[in-house]
């Protein structure tokens, strides 16, 4: 996942609201953007997560030697 794709994910959700749950409870990339709570449901992941900032910054560096992205 890149920095790029999860601002825009958010974004999205935040204009057009939350998918229904059970289009991301059959979504096969869900972990990418959502985490699963004890219910079932799902919530976006915060953006300030160490998990979204490190596997944004791995992605970045393997995917173009050449760009510099700054990831929050």
């Amino acid at each position: 996942m890149c920095c790029v794709q999860f601002d825009q994910m958010m974004k999205m959700i935040e204009v057009l609201g939350l998918p229904p749950q059970h289009l991301l409870a059959d979504a096969p990339k869900v972990s990418k953007y959502f985490d699963r709570l004890d219910d079932g449901t799902f919530v976006p992941k915060r953006p300030e997560s160490q998990q979204v900032h490190t596997l944004c910054c791995i992605s970045h560096q393997k995917t173009s030697s050449h760009v510099t992205v700054t990831c929050r």
